[in-house]
């Protein structure tokens, strides 16, 4: 017999209840010198809610109101999360919050409602013209017996309170996002002065690369890192991505299955909020053989992707760039192509929550993102646009980056478009994190040199690619692994070579030159015969058949071979002095190396394993000839 599964899902109305009780005195004075309360100028209202995966959030027509419904609560612990923002838009009147939950008593035992005001309850006031964070956490405590639809009520009753000055007018949306294309910044030494810089830019998304092929590996860092993102009042979300995926819908369905796979594997405050799709599809060959073709097949793709998203409960955002709506609609391309783009470029708006507009273009920023706009506008989404921090090519005249115009100078053209356009969902966004970090000398820069033992460069020197390896503090060279600095991580991946030494010297400009010793090793063929010993090794015999494998305890690549008869058998590529482990399987049962012999170029007999009963081919045992050991082997 089996009973029905019993969940609930928790519906919240959030109001703001806004008053004057706090105002005494105001020394307004009118165009007819009477001096009174400004009741018109005293503007709060809800900017933004998000909720948690499989949540849905919805701000009324005068932004008052949210009405935030949870995603299903099933189990004991289950957590539900919303997070808003709300804007003082006065100007003469601070506003104090207080924050009061309604909930039906008989409810009590079943659900815990918690509520942080401000990341801060000691401080519920909102300047004029400043904005703050709350949060609202919803946790199952015992299961309901019956499945029901819950509402509940939260009052955020705000008072103005007088100042002495006017405010002056800022930008009145402090929704920030950033591009990290790399994990070092979340390594476990660098995560804070990571989170604290984004803090002070007021960001409050991040999309990070993930690493597809490794997923696996860095799943530990990403729960870390988006744990500590979300403790600050910080979303996360995947950000993927290559040209040829434009019109890949499976590989596009996979990015979003491995968001919402990892979503269910952790808990809510390690989960991501969605996707962003940088696919830039103009950079793949085969779209620019027809890009108008190309677009469309992308706005199909992108259709069926977002319907598939959206039943994974996860958010989605494309990024394009500044200019889709102007190069499509040259004159080179027929009156039925204009068209077919001009249609294709509004249904894009359609088919996300959130459009990420790469506006580079320094002398017209404004106007650039103008037809953006009011798609966004039209269809209800965000809107951001992108700052870049990131030299151009050399040659590019035209777009804006940090290096050549200070970020007060970047900000200025950002506060051009927000002064434009009056739409509470446009957002700024920053290209990207490590050049922010570079920017705020919290982020050093590696370049790499291999020498071997005479000091000599070998090739292949010079920048080389950073790659994350666990334990955030060691990499692995062919050899082993050692202790290395903070910020620096990296695979060597120089073939037949092994690690020696490494030095480290500061070169000037924020950068480090990192100086790896390395000696040349070889690749030997083993032509191997097989013994098996007795119990006590007083003898041993041939063996006849069976299964050998090799594993490099280094890569932990294995090999295996069938035992021929007299048990001879050859492996090639075998690295000198890295350590193999060596077993047998004879009828299902394991045997072990115990000892192994061969002969050097002088003749003498050597023994080649090591104190851990590894197989290990020093240099100089007949070196990329053919190395025939005598191995020994017994049941342990």
């Amino acid at each position: 017999m089996t009973k029905n599964a019993r969940f609930s899902v928790i519906v919240i109305i959030l109001l703001l209840s806004i008053g004057f009780a706090a105002v005494t005195t105001n020394l307004i004075i009118n165009s007819v010198a009477q001096v009174g309360v400004n009741q018109e100028d005293f503007d709060v209202y809800f900017l933004t809610a998000t909720p948690e995966p499989g949540g849905s959030a919805s701000i009324s027509e005068n932004r008052k109101v949210i009405t935030y419904s949870t995603k299903v609560l099933s189990m004991v612990g289950d957590e539900a999360v919303l997070d808003y923002t709300v804007i003082n838009n006065s100007s003469m009147y601070d506003a104090r919050v207080n924050v009061s939950v309604n909930v039906d008593n008989q409810y009590n035992d079943y659900f815990s409602i918690s509520t942080t005001t401000f990341n801060d309850s000691s401080n519920t006031l909102i300047e004029a013209k400043k904005t703050k964070d709350g949060k609202v956490t919803i946790r199952l405590l015992k299961p309901i017996l019956e499945t029901q639809e819950i509402n509940f009520t939260i009052t955020l009753d705000v008072d103005a309170e007088e100042r002495s000055t006017i405010a002056e007018a800022v930008v009145t949306n402090s929704r920030k996002s950033i591009y990290s294309w790399s994990e070092i910044p979340f390594l476990s030494n660098n995560i804070t002065d990571t989170v604290d810089t984004l803090g002070e830019y007021g960001i409050k998304d991040v999309y990070q690369t993930i690493q597809e092929s490794d997923f696996a590996d860095y799943k530990g860092l990403y729960e870390n890192m988006i744990s500590t993102l979300n403790n600050s009042g910080i979303d996360t979300y995947f950000l993927v991505g290559v040209p040829s995926a434009y019109n890949d819908l499976n590989r596009n369905k996979n990015y979003i299955d491995m968001a919402s796979s990892y979503n269910a594997s952790v808990s809510t405050n390690k989960q991501v909020k969605g996707v962003v799709f940088d696919i830039e599809p103009y950079l793949n060959d085969t779209y620019q053989a027809d890009p108008i073709q190309g677009f469309k097949e992308y706005a199909d793709t992108f259709e069926q992707v977002y319907a598939y998203a959206k039943s994974k409960n996860l958010r989605v955002i494309l990024v394009i760039p500044y200019w889709y709506d102007i190069s499509y609609q040259d004159s080179k391309y027929t009156e039925e192509q204009r068209t077919l783009a001009s249609q294709t470029f509004d249904r894009l708006f359609t088919y996300c929550d959130r459009i990420s507009v790469m506006n580079y273009y320094k002398t017209n920023m404004v106007n650039a993102i103008s037809n953006e706009l009011t798609n966004a506008r039209t269809n209800g989404i965000e809107i951001e646009s992108i700052v870049n921090m990131i030299r151009p090519d050399e040659g590019d005249k035209t777009t804006v980056w940090v290096d050549e115009n200070s970020l007060d100078v970047v900000d200025n053209y950002w506060q051009g478009v927000m002064d434009e356009y009056d739409y509470d969902r446009l957002f700024y966004s920053y290209h990207d994190l490590i050049s922010l970090l570079e920017l705020e000398n919290k982020y050093v820069k590696y370049t790499f040199k291999y020498v071997d033992s005479t000091g000599t460069e070998l090739s292949g020197s010079g920048d080389k690619t950073i790659t994350f390896s666990s334990g955030d503090t060691y990499f692995s060279t062919a050899k082993k692994s050692i202790t290395i600095p903070k910020d620096l991580t990296f695979t060597m991946t120089l073939s037949n070579y092994l690690f020696n030494s490494m030095t480290i010297n500061d070169i000037g400009d924020n950068t480090k030159e990192v100086v790896v010793t390395v000696s040349e090793f070889s690749k030997n063929t083993l032509e191997v015969y097989a013994k098996l010993y007795t119990p006590d090794k007083s003898s041993y015999s041939s063996i006849t058949g069976g299964t050998i494998t090799l594993r490099n305890t280094i890569t932990n690549d294995t090999s295996s071979k069938d035992i021929r008869s007299g048990g001879y058998y050859i492996f090639s590529n075998i690295s000198s002095t890295i350590p193999y482990e060596v077993t047998i399987v004879i009828d299902g049962k394991t045997y072990y190396l115990e000892n192994a012999t061969a002969t050097n170029d002088s003749n003498e007999v050597l023994s080649i394993i090591d104190s851990n009963k590894n197989l290990v081919i020093p240099e100089g045992i007949k070196a990329n000839k053919y190395v025939a050991p005598t191995m020994y082997f017994i049941e342990r």
